[in-house]
């Protein structure tokens, strides 16, 4: 939040007209990084695009089939970590695409890591759960992501040829999806 607060500050010292909320784009763990701000600041974002998140983006449910989504996989400990309630109606307001390689194997959800170590960017508990609830792999848990989106501004796409990369075509798409997203920046509240 302070670098965007410095970088828009900069900005405006500069003459230029600085948007309110941003767009927001991340790659693998840039998109893991991605998809979590957008979950903790849905107010500062306008609009995200998030490719291949790590094998599981962070989704706005607090459990699935009586298993508890906690913090980096769902909601189920959001007050308890951030001290406040998830702020469900602002992330409704963030248009999000998330895409992946039909043949992307980049897992960062490893079960059974005895440490943080070996753990990668999901606590062993936590990658346990996503495994037992929704796949052994990114693809396999790809539409239950969808699912745990259900009435939000969410595109889900697939690359049916693509591993775990992002060719000029794809990033082509990303660049299309925040034209078509750019006016939820509220730039036309604030300059």
């Amino acid at each position: 939040l302070a670098m965007i607060d410095d970088t828009r500050q900069q900005l405006r010292a500069r003459g230029m007209t600085v948007c309110p909320r941003v767009l927001m784009d991340g790659f693998s763990a840039s998109a893991m990084f991605t998809s979590r701000f957008v979950m903790l600041h849905p107010e500062r974002v306008a609009a995200a695009a998030m490719g291949a998140p790590g094998g599981w983006p962070m989704v706005p449910v607090a459990e699935h089939d009586g298993e508890v989504l906690a913090y980096p996989a769902g909601i189920a400990d959001y007050a308890e970590r951030f001290g406040r309630s998830f702020p469900a109606q602002l992330a409704h307001g963030v248009s999000m695409l998330f895409y992946l390689g039909g043949h992307d194997d980049n897992d960062a959800v490893h079960p059974g890591a005895v440490g943080p170590l070996d753990a990668d960017s999901f606590p062993p508990a936590v990658a346990d759960v996503v495994w037992r609830s929704f796949g052994d792999t990114p693809i396999a848990r790809w539409g239950a992501a969808e699912a745990a989106f259900e009435g939000y501004d969410v595109t889900f796409r697939t690359y049916p040829e693509l591993g775990h990369e992002a060719p000029r075509s794809v990033r082509d798409d990303v660049l299309e999806f925040f034209a078509a997203h750019d006016d939820r920046s509220g730039c036309g509240s604030e300059a």
